[in-house]
């Protein structure tokens, strides 16, 4: 039964009130500013404001620092770079700029001021920080603290971007590359992508082989559905699946799996958690230490088990066996692994050879190949022997290997067919040396298009973990949405399609069951929630270019239901198709499409096509009851139909 409008008028009302309390009764902000300019300092005098400028800033930054400052002195080291700035300290303009914007030292975040101290730096001495965080600025529509102005916000980054900010290159790349408030440019594109690739693997013209002696993340498709089909919106969308977010899942269950007793660890989620600390992603840093101490306790746990009482979730025991003494082996020989040993390396690896593992044979390969262990017994023969039968089984550290030594010996040819392999097998370094040859020409013909993509999977690879969505993350942990909105828009702003995505859930104020019900009682629509509708349209519809499985299906809602653009059945399905294509993302993008079919909406009434699409549906878990539930009714509309068909005909 739908409630009255005066109840839920009353409930709006209380919901306003306590949202209105909940703010007056929060935390205070950590950092007080004088809202009406840069004030000179805003806590009592003391002697150190007469100290030089300089001093007072070392003095304030060494008190931020340490760990062991209290809030009142944390305070006051504040106030000394306030008159700093003031003074016209560029350090202290630039330490209170990032201050604010960043939150760093457990300060909450303030926007405005730190537009201030940013614009008041670009003003002193053209800093390239300061045109950086100005452009982004000024790209953004859904902040006042800045005007709008795309063309202004390019301006600024061309100016960071000749200074050298690696950041620079990244707006300016994926927005020549998408054509955003700009001319499309693949050229421009590329050769942006390819400034920071450079910049990332610092690979002279003579040292091709050395960039494989840094064991490279494996590159993570967040736009793609697990198996099961669900994700992050609810059953059928794509993230809450993904490999992506398995990892997520297995870090929070890491501590308490560690500490079970051996025969209830799901070890599955441990070596997940181990590949996690092993690449990095986003808010977990790589930390090679801590995941050759996961691998090693899955190995001994398995190997000291049998098969039966152990609980394995993603890989059967043999696998976990095999590949956890493989990236033992690997650690040793390439991580930051404070237990590196190349003696200890090899005893791993012949683990991992014994169990057939590709990523051990490559790491025997290279350590003969190079010689590591004495350069007596170097033994290239040998050393290729190895590698070639981990390339035969698809390894992908070994297919980019064959790649650069046959790059190395000019078989060009050769070299891009090794790269095209090993980038199928997700090796990050191999992106990047396919994007050269595309670039470039080499073994292929020239692909402006093709170099810049191969290029943008490798820089936001590597560069995940360094991007503002470990900020975001934290700030919506505490609940602080808009903090995290502005992080994912920084974050959306340089290409990556899942910060995108999120920012437009933020934003999104059609989420939620109440929405819904409150849209279809008003709907007539304020500047706010027309504002909000096209800003979530405008970044759902990024995201989807990018192939999103969740954008693509949002989409599909906002052009059904006509959010924030004309309503469109036609495309609004193509929407549902698309997602419903994304790696098995299929729950509710079919759901959609079978109800279209059902009744006649945007698609020709047919209920056989949507009893099909239904039946694919009977995949998923997570649908079952539903499923079963409509499927019935399907089937009772059937029947009416046929009986009306039957009437007509009498």
């Amino acid at each position: 039964m739908i409630a009255s409008k005066p109840i839920i008028l009353l409930f709006f009302s209380l919901v306003s009130l306590l949202s209105y309390s909940s703010n007056a009764l929060g935390e205070t902000d950590l950092f007080f500013v004088d809202s009406t300019g840069l004030s000179k300092q805003d806590a009592p005098f003391s002697e150190d404001f007469n100290l030089p400028v300089g001093d007072r800033f070392e003095k304030a930054k060494n008190c931020l620092q340490d760990d062991s400052s209290s809030l009142t002195e944390k305070l006051h080291a504040t106030s000394l770079l306030k008159s700093a700035a003031w003074e016209n300290c560029t350090d202290a303009m630039l330490l209170l700029g990032n201050i604010l914007f960043f939150g760093l030292y457990d300060f909450e975040p303030d926007f405005g001021m730190a537009h201030a101290y940013y614009d008041q730096l670009r003003k002193t001495n053209g800093s390239v920080v300061g045109n950086l965080i100005l452009g982004f600025y000024h790209s953004v529509s859904y902040y006042n603290t800045a005007p709008y102005d795309p063309a202004l916000a390019r301006m600024y980054w061309e100016a960071a971007a000749k200074q050298g900010s690696i950041d620079a290159h990244h707006f300016l790349a994926y927005h020549h590359l998408t054509g955003m408030h700009t001319k499309r440019s693949y050229l421009l594109a590329a050769k942006h992508y390819k400034f920071i690739a450079d910049d990332l693997t610092r690979e002279g013209p003579k040292s091709l082989l050395a960039s494989s002696q840094y064991l490279w993340p494996e590159i993570l498709n967040y736009n793609t559905a697990g198996e099961d089909g669900t994700g992050v919106y609810g059953p059928a969308s794509a993230y809450s699946f993904s490999t992506a977010s398995r990892a997520l899942n297995s870090i929070r269950h890491y501590i308490r799996e560690i500490y079970n007793p051996p025969e209830e660890r799901d070890l599955g989620t441990l070596f997940e958690a181990g590949k996690l600390r092993l690449h990095g992603m986003h808010s977990f840093r790589r930390n090679h230490t801590v995941a050759e101490t996961i691998f090693g306790k899955v190995y001994r746990d398995l190997s000291s088990l049998s098969e039966s009482p152990v609980h394995v979730t993603s890989e059967n025991i043999a696998n976990l066996l095999s590949k956890s003494a493989g990236y033992i082996g690997l650690l040793q020989i390439f991580g930051n692994s404070r237990r590196r040993n190349l003696e200890n390396a090899t005893h791993w690896l012949k683990r991992g050879i014994s169990h057939n593992d590709s990523n051990a044979l490559y790491g025997m390969g290279y350590i003969f190949y190079h010689g590591l262990l004495n350069a007596d017994e170097k033994d290239t023969e040998k050393g290729l022997s190895y590698i070639k039968e981990a390339a035969s089984m698809k390894n992908g550290y070994a297919l980019t290997f064959l790649g650069m030594l046959s790059m190395e010996n000019e078989d060009f040819d050769i070299a891009f067919h090794y790269f095209t392999l090993a980038n199928k097998e997700k090796a990050l370094l191999s992106s990047k040396l396919l994007a050269d040859c595309y670039f470039d020409g080499i073994g292929t013909s020239v692909s402006k298009q093709k170099a810049a993509l191969l290029y943008k999977e490798f820089v936001e690879t590597v560069r995940s973990t360094s991007s503002t969505m470990s900020l975001a993350v934290r700030e919506v942990d505490h609940y602080c949405l808009e903090n995290s909105l502005m992080y994912y828009l920084y974050s959306a702003q340089l290409g990556y399609s899942i910060a995108e995505v999120n920012a437009a859930y933020l934003v999104d104020g059609n989420k939620y069951l109440i929405d819904s019900l409150r849209r279809y009682l008003y709907p007539e629509n304020t500047e706010e929630e027309t504002l909000s509708d096209v800003f979530a349209f405008e970044f759902y519809a990024r995201a989807a270019a990018q192939g999103d499985a969740d954008a693509n299906l949002k989409l599909g809602d906002y052009y059904y239901y006509g959010i924030g653009v004309h309503r469109d059945y036609d495309k609004a399905y193509r929407f549902y198709e698309n997602a419903s294509g994304k790696g098995g993302a299929t729950g509710m993008a079919l759901w959609n499409m079978a109800y279209m079919h059902e009744f006649g909406r945007g698609r020709e009434r047919d209920t056989h096509i949507a009893k099909r699409f239904l039946d694919e549906l009977s995949i998923n878990q997570i649908a079952y009851i539903p499923f079963r539930m409509i499927t019935s009714l399907v089937f009772l509309h059937q029947i009416y139909l046929r009986c009306l068909s039957f009437l007509r005909l009498r």
